[in-house]
C-alpha cells in the first residue's frame, strides 16, 4: 500500500483506552482494527505498555504486507485507498482534498520513512516508542450527530434506543444502562485520561513525541484537554509537537491561543457537514449562527500567533444526510474565505452511500457533472466510480429507518430539512425492493 506513518510511528487510543490501528479503519474482518496482544487480550493503555501498543497484532499485519510488497493496499486501509483514488493522489496538503496516509506524511516528523522503513523490521516489529498519538479523552461532546453514536457522543445517551445495541469498534463497545435514578449512563466508564497510569506512560514517551492528533468527542470540553497541553509546555517539548484538531468549534476558549503559541503547529479542522437548517439538523445541538461566529474569531485570533494556529479548513462528511448538498458547502466556505474539506462515511452502515445501489450512484455521479468547476464534484465523482458496486437495500432502508426514529425522539423533521435526500431515497427504496 506504500509507507504510512500511522502504521509505522503512531499509536491511536480510544474512548475506553483500548488501542486501535488507527481512526479510519473500518475494516470489521480485522476487528476495525482494535489491537491485541501475543496473547489474544485487547490492548488497552491502562493494561499495556506502549511497545505492546505499536506492536498490536493489527500494526503488524499491515507492516508484514509492506514489507512483502509496499505497492499493495492492506483490507484495513481501505478508506485512504478510496481517498487517494478519488482524489488522483493529492499529495498537497493546502487543496484541502487528501488522504490520512498523505496528510500525516507531510506533517509527523519521523526518522522512519519510506526510503528507509524496512531497516527496522524484519517481521513487522519495531523497538521503538510512537512519535506520533492520536487520543480520545472519552466520549464528551456538546453535539450528537446523525452519523455519530454513543461511542463518541455523550449527548447520544439519551436517544440510544435508535440504535438498539451496543456501538463501538470490533471489540471495543460502549454498553448504556439506565441507572437507579432513570438516568442513561455508560456501563463501567473507565476515565483513562484521568489515571496517574496514562500520565506516567505519556511522559515517558513524550520525548520522542511529535505529533498528537485530538477529537472526541468534542475535544475543547474535555478538562484533561488544557492538562495535556501544560504538561507538554512544562516538560520543554512544546516546540517540536506538531498539534492537530477535529473540532465543532463551539467551545474554544480564548485562553487556549496563549499555549498553542508555544508548540510547533497547531491545525484546527473545524466540522460543518452543512450550512444552515441543514447543519442544525446532522449536526444536533449545534447552532449555525454559533458556529459561523466562532470560526471566524478563531481565523482572526489565529493571525496574533505568527501562523502557529491556523483553521486550516472547514470539514464535512459525504454521507446520505448530504448526498446533494456539498458543492453548496464547498461554496459558502470560498464565499467566507475558509477552506473546504472532505472526507467519506464509511460507517456506520446506513450513512454510507457505499450501499446505494449502481442506478443511484450513476444519478449522483450526473448531478455532480453539473459543476464541472468544482473540486468537491469531481472528487465525489472519482469516488464514487470507484468503490465497489455492493448495493444493500437494507442499509438504505436502514437509514431511512433511522432517522425517522431520530425525529420521533428529537422533534425534528429530516424529510423536510432534506427534501432532496427522501426523494432520491424513496424512489431507490422502492425500486431496489421491486427488483429483488
Amino acid at each position: 500500500m506504500a509507507f504510512c506513518k500511522t502504521v509505522w510511528s503512531g499509536v491511536h487510543i480510544l474512548p475506553n483506552g483500548d488501542v486501535r490501528l488507527c481512526s479510519i479503519n473500518n475494516d470489521a474482518t480485522n476487528e476495525s482494527g482494535v489491537g491485541r496482544d501475543k496473547d489474544g487480550n485487547v490492548i488497552n493503555i491502562l493494561t499495556h505498555d506502549f511497545a505492546q501498543a505499536i506492536n498490536s497484532d493489527k500494526h503488524l499485519a499491515v507492516r508484514a504486507a509492506d514489507l512483502q510488497d509496499e505497492s499493495a493496499w492492506h483490507s484495513m486501509c481501505s478508506c485512504c485507498e478510496h481517498k487517494e483514488l478519488a482524489t488522483n493522489s493529492n499529495k498537497d496538503p493546502s487543496a484541502g482534498f487528501i488522504s490520512r496516509r498523505f496528510y500525516l506524511d507531510s506533517v509527523v516528523a519521523s526518522d522512519i520513512n519510506a526510503d528507509n522503513f524496512s531497516n527496522y523490521s524484519v517481521d513487522g516489529t519495531v523497538q521503538y516508542a510512537p512519535s506520533s498519538l492520536d487520543l480520545r479523552f472519552g466520549n464528551l461532546c456538546n453535539q450528537a450527530c446523525v452519523q455519530c453514536g454513543p461511542f463518541y457522543s455523550n449527548k447520544w445517551y439519551a436517544d440510544w434506543e435508535v440504535y438498539g445495541e451496543p456501538t463501538g469498534w470490533g471489540p471495543s463497545l460502549t454498553h448504556l444502562k439506565e441507572n437507579e435514578l432513570g438516568k442513561i449512563v455508560k456501563e463501567n466508564d473507565v476515565r483513562w485520561w484521568e489515571s496517574d497510569i496514562w500520565w506516567n506512560k505519556f511522559t515517558q514517551i513524550l520525548p520522542g513525541v511529535t505529533h498528537i492528533y485530538l477529537t472526541g468527542g468534542e475535544p475543547m470540553v474535555v478538562s484533561d484537554h488544557e492538562r495535556l497541553l501544560d504538561t507538554i509546555i512544562d516538560a520543554g517539548y512544546a516546540s517540536q509537537v506538531f498539534l492537530e484538531y477535529d473540532s465543532n468549534c463551539t467551545a474554544i476558549k480564548s485562553n487556549l491561543f496563549e499555549k498553542w503559541s508555544k508548540f510547533k503547529k497547531v491545525h484546527i479542522r473545524a466540522s460543518m457537514d452543512a450550512i444552515q437548517g441543514r447543519y442544525e439538523l446532522i449536526r444536533y445541538g449545534g447552532k449555525w449562527e454559533t458556529f459561523t461566529k466562532n470560526i471566524k474569531k478563531i481565523q482572526e485570533l489565529s493571525k496574533e500567533t505568527n501562523g502557529r494556529v491556523e483553521l486550516t479548513a472547514v470539514s464535512s462528511c459525504y454521507q446520505m444526510s448530504t448526498l446533494f448538498s456539498m458543492v453548496e458547502a464547498e461554496e459558502w466556505c470560498n464565499n467566507n474565505g475558509f477552506k473546504f474539506h472532505m472526507r467519506f462515511v464509511d460507517s456506520p452502515f446506513v450513512h454510507s452511500v457505499n450501499y446505494l445501489p449502481s442506478n443511484a450512484k450513476q444519478e449522483l455521479i450526473e448531478f455532480y457533472s453539473n459543476y464541472p468547476n468544482s473540486i468537491t464534484a469531481h472528487t465525489i465523482i472519482n469516488y464514487l466510480n470507484s468503490i465497489e458496486n455492493n448495493w444493500e437495500l437494507g442499509h438504505v432502508a436502514g437509514y431511512i429507518k433511522f432517522m425517522d426514529a431520530l425525529d420521533a425522539r428529537r422533534n425534528t423533521n429530516w424529510k423536510e430539512v432534506l427534501p432532496d435526500v427522501w426523494n432520491f431515497l424513496k424512489k431507490y427504496k422502492i425500486s431496489v425492493t421491486i427488483k429483488r
